[in-house]
């Protein structure tokens, strides 16, 4: 079976890094799987969190996700590349969800989402993504590619400053047909504990709005920052 090089572009993340890591290192083994840690210029404990841990780490030149991503897939030695955010924990069966959905013929795809809240809305948020459809893809659902594709379409591009993923899912849906996988990526919630339900969803939906129009990549950032 195919291995995999697991990803995780990081900057300032001590508060979610070493739940991850235990998580991953548990499940991965001795398999040839790696774990490969981009920083981005932390300034907390993160780089020491991850250092101490049997994982691979670099530092990328910039602060920028897309960098960060693209300098672990340089390095990375495996067939297929999964790139996780820091305050995720993918599925226990993530090593053959995987290997079973490139098998299929499925060379790009992700988890479901499943927020860390009893909040009802942030359920039906969701319960949304099961479905394939652009507006409810996100990196913190953790995206998985070959790497052979991935080099095919020349990885992230970093003019994105933002929405360097879903740029990544729209060229690669040209060559491959997308897999939803159908379990739950748990994700934090901290994106609406320090703001609310409406005013991210409204953000969300309106950057991806003018994503779809063509605006461009730092003024998509400019007015994401702005807001939230």
């Amino acid at each position: 079976m195919k291995l995999i090089s697991i990803i995780i572009p990081v900057l300032n993340e001590e508060a979610y890094i070493e739940r991850l890591l235990d998580h991953l290192l548990l499940v991965v083994g001795d398999e040839g799987h790696e774990i490969i840690v981009v920083d981005g210029g932390s300034t907390d404990r993160t780089s020491v969190i991850a250092r101490n841990h049997n994982v691979q780490f670099y530092i990328s030149q910039l602060t920028s996700r897309a960098s960060q991503m693209n300098l672990g897939a340089e390095k990375a030695q495996n067939d297929i590349l999964f790139f996780v955010h820091a305050d995720c924990i993918p599925p226990k069966s993530f090593i053959g969800d995987l290997q079973g959905a490139v098998s299929s013929g499925f060379f790009i795809g992700s988890y479901r989402s499943k927020i860390d809240s009893e909040n009802k809305a942030l359920q039906f948020n969701s319960w949304l993504t099961r479905f394939d459809l652009n507006c409810f893809r996100g990196g913190d659902q953790g995206i998985f590619i070959t790497k052979s594709m991935f080099e095919e379409i020349e990885g992230f591009d970093e003019t994105y400053v933002i929405m360097e993923e879903y740029d990544l899912i729209r060229k690669a849906k040209k060559k491959s047909r997308f897999k939803v996988i159908p379990k739950n990526m748990v994700i934090s919630d901290r994106k609406y504990s320090n703001n609310s339900y409406t005013k991210v969803n409204f953000i969300n939906l309106v950057t991806f709005t003018m994503y779809s129009f063509g605006c461009s990549p730092h003024r998509l950032k400019s007015f994401y920052q702005k807001y939230l």
